[in-house]
């Protein structure tokens, strides 16, 4: 038992650095400091199946969430256009080509921007971008 305070010191390091790392997913800087808390926008927008986050930013009244997915883009931009209205986001804009794709939703006082991007035929890049506040003057919703 000449290994129990290496066992003992070893597993006190472990729950620190477990801690540490439930800190900066809820959102702490690595530095110990707060980072400022996320609009949590984006919380209620699903991703694509076997999507892969490949970055994530935010503040208090806006966050930002990009993927890589492998959909073709039009399957990706169909998916949000039939799920997004059903949890209560109502269309504002929604126009793209061939490339790129470009939608527009409004709830309540969140804004929901999805900019999505053919990468090849079965590769979608998408950016979910959320904001809460007031909504824009001049506005308009247009339902599908």
């Amino acid at each position: 038992m000449r290994n129990r305070p290496f066992h003992a010191v070893a597993a006190v390091l472990l729950a620190l650095a477990a801690a540490r790392c439930t800190t900066q997913e809820n959102g702490e800087e690595a530095g110990g400091g707060s980072a400022p808390r996320r609009a949590q926008v984006l919380t209620t927008v699903p991703s694509l199946v076997g999507s892969e986050l490949r970055d994530t930013t935010g503040s208090e009244d806006a966050e930002r969430r990009t993927y890589l997915a492998r959909f073709p883009l039009d399957s990706a931009a169909a998916f949000y256009r039939r799920i997004l209205p059903s949890l209560g986001w109502l269309v504002v804009g929604d126009r793209g080509g061939a490339a790129t794709i470009d939608l527009h939703y409004r709830k309540a006082d969140a804004a929901l921007w999805i900019q999505l991007r053919r990468l090849d035929p079965v590769t979608t890049e998408y950016t979910l971008i959320g904001t809460s506040g007031r909504p824009v003057a001049g506005d308009t919703v247009r339902r599908r």
